[in-house]
């Protein structure tokens, strides 16, 4: 049986409206679905408001103990080592919507969405710090549009490249039509490695849903 977290993504509208999607990365279908289809899985064992319990059909195969770490970051997916709690803005948003998120959820950048919770665009702290920016002024106007974003099944030792190549230190995580479900960030890369070296970190801390 595996447990499975729950991602919590939540969306802060232009008219302050806010809206919350539960999802999992599902071991049987190999991407993120909704929570609630989960209730309707025959591998479905037990849910609750944070984990997913469940026996997929397809046991996956044990790591072999003598496989380096470029093997083992190969394997593993950033899905599976991103925050489970996601904070995403609507492109018609304001400036100082935005930086209440970043102050509120201690947060250094803010992937911008449509109302599908389609990526097209990405705000970060060092936009609003911009001289020239008003409190007023909506996301679409100063958001970085061209942005790195990664699948969801990428492989660790893949991002952590993109990320080295482009110097940035959060990539969005998005399915195949775009839609957001994660972050990853350096932070949890380098956790990710101190594990593997056999250090044990305390649980980071997560953002608090609006």
């Amino acid at each position: 049986m595996q447990t499975l977290p729950i991602r919590r993504c939540t969306l802060v509208a232009g008219d302050g409206a806010t809206s919350v999607a539960r999802m999992v990365s599902c071991p049987t279908v190999g991407h993120t679905v909704a929570a609630e289809a989960c209730e309707l899985c025959q591998h479905l064992e037990a849910v609750s408001t944070t984990a997913v319990q469940c026996t997929p059909p397809v046991v996956p195969p044990e790591r072999d103990p003598r496989e380096d770490l470029r093997e083992r970051a190969i394997r593993t997916q950033v899905a599976d080592l991103a925050a489970p709690e996601i904070v995403c803005i609507r492109g018609d948003a304001s400036v100082a919507d935005a930086t209440r998120l970043l102050v509120e959820h201690d947060l250094r950048c803010l992937p911008v969405v449509d109302a599908e919770r389609k990526l097209v665009g990405i705000v970060s702290r060092a936009d609003l710090l911009r001289e020239s920016v008003h409190e007023r002024a909506v996301l679409t106007e100063i958001m970085t549009p061209r942005v790195h974003a990664l699948p969801e099944d990428a492989p660790l030792a893949y991002a952590v490249a993109l990320m080295a190549e482009s110097r940035v230190h959060e990539v969005p995580l998005v399915t195949n039509d775009g839609v957001v479900v994660g972050v990853f960030t350096a932070l949890d890369a380098l956790r990710w490695m101190a594990e593997q070296l056999g250090y044990r970190l305390t649980e980071p801390a997560r953002p608090t849903p609006v």
